[in-house]
């Protein structure tokens, strides 16, 4: 689904925006674009973020296709953590990433934020210097991280100043069972 949207204003900054209301409910991806000049090569550079949220790995489906697709170059920026077990989680995420790219031939490089803090402003600055044609993102996410701020980090994303359009990706919650009677 693509999904054009003039940013936040007015009242949605107090009582949200539609735009975020249909992509944290869409059964399918969603690409947010703003009044940015429409790119006529497709998208040859995307950045994917990778975090310690598990949900992360599934965008890996996604770039894949679009890397196949559009012929890209996935740009992966990679979240620090002072916390050496934290370092660990990340680095697993990471080559098991780097092992599907590389099974898929997928063209990619990887770069890692200077900051444990303020990842989502990295990530748009790293975007911005890459001259990148989209950004992915997993919206809505289930975060225990109490420095991750999903909900300000997806907005900053979807509504981004450079007008860059971004890939949302709802999650799947793996291991949830639904019953009906």
């Amino acid at each position: 689904m693509i999904l054009g949207t003039h940013g936040k204003k007015g009242l949605q900054h107090v009582f949200g925006s539609y735009a975020m209301k249909v992509i944290t409910q869409s059964p399918v991806p969603v690409i947010v674009v703003q009044k940015r000049q429409i790119i006529d090569h497709g998208y040859k550079k995307i950045v994917f973020p990778i975090g310690l949220f598990t949900e992360s790995r599934q965008q890996v489906f996604y770039a894949i296709v679009t890397s196949l697709l559009f012929k890209s170059e996935i740009l992966m920026f990679k979240q620090t953590s002072n916390q050496v077990a934290d370092m660990t989680k990340l680095n697993i995420i990471t080559s098991q990433i780097e092992e599907e790219f590389t099974k898929h031939g997928v063209k990619y490089t990887i770069s890692e934020a200077e900051k444990h803090q303020n990842f989502a402003g990295q990530l748009l600055d790293f975007a911005v210097s890459n001259s990148a044609d989209m950004m992915m993102m997993m919206t809505d996410s289930n975060i225990e991280n109490p420095s991750f701020d999903n909900s300000s980090w997806s907005e900053k994303l979807i509504f981004n100043l450079a007008q860059i359009p971004v890939l949302c990706i709802n999650p799947v919650y793996l291991g949830q069972i639904y019953f009906t009677f």
